[in-house]
């Protein structure tokens, strides 16, 4: 009944053994989403399909990833 331990995924044990503990020390629970994870993957996949053919992919990837970084404290 419930979980086994083989399908226990890693957020599930973050939210069980370590979300409380943080949350009690002040950090709130937006740094745990992947949300940035998946910003990150969705630029380069983006550049990659757009410009593999016409540039350097990994440059211009890094570069996006760079002004998205830039542009978040705004």
């Amino acid at each position: 009944m419930g979980y086994e331990k083989s399908s226990i995924t890693l957020y599930i044990h973050i939210i069980v053994y370590h979300l409380p503990k943080f949350l009690k020390n002040g950090i709130p629970f937006k740094a745990f989403t992947g949300k940035g994870v998946e910003k990150v993957n969705d630029i380069v996949r983006s550049s990659y399909h757009n410009k593999s053919n016409k540039h350097d992919t990994c440059k211009e990837a890094m570069l996006a990833l760079e002004r998205t970084e830039h542009l978040q404290d705004f």
